[in-house]
């Protein structure tokens, strides 16, 4: 496995991370514009959550 692809999956893992975080703390707040930037936040999660499952996939096809 190549360091390239190491280094991928870990800044995917850190992206999901970051995403959920964000994604957290705008739900944690009270308001409207924070409703919709939390949702879009969640979204983002899924998208690269996707991402990394693809990825691995990849890797474990071309192992």
């Amino acid at each position: 496995m190549s360091v390239f692809m190491l280094i991928l999956v870990g800044g995917l893992l850190l992206a999901v991370l970051a995403a959920l975080a964000a994604g957290l703390w705008q739900m944690a707040h009270e308001g409207e514009g924070r409703r919709k930037k939390s949702n879009k936040m969640m979204q983002w999660r899924i998208y690269l959550q996707g991402a990394l499952i693809l990825l691995l996939a990849l890797m474990a096809l071309f192992k």
